[in-house]
């Protein structure tokens, strides 16, 4: 399963802001950043995810709904 997952979101593309929850209609966006520095990653990683969501692995909005 992590081969499978692994083959599909490791592209040449991901470095080009590739689209990771491509699954989720709009509703939902995630994108990898543009190649750039380790700072700048790690700036990214602080600051540029703002929430989660189920969405982005692909379940429903309302599987966090307890």
């Amino acid at each position: 399963m992590c081969k499978a997952y692994l083959d599909w979101i490791m592209k040449d593309d991901l470095l080009e802001e590739h689209e990771l929850a491509p699954f989720a209609d709009g509703k939902f966006s995630f994108k990898s950043p543009q190649a750039t520095t380790f700072e700048k990653y790690i700036e990214h990683i602080n600051n540029g995810i703002t929430s989660e969501s189920p969405m982005a692995i692909g379940m429903h909005p309302n599987t966090e709904i307890s």
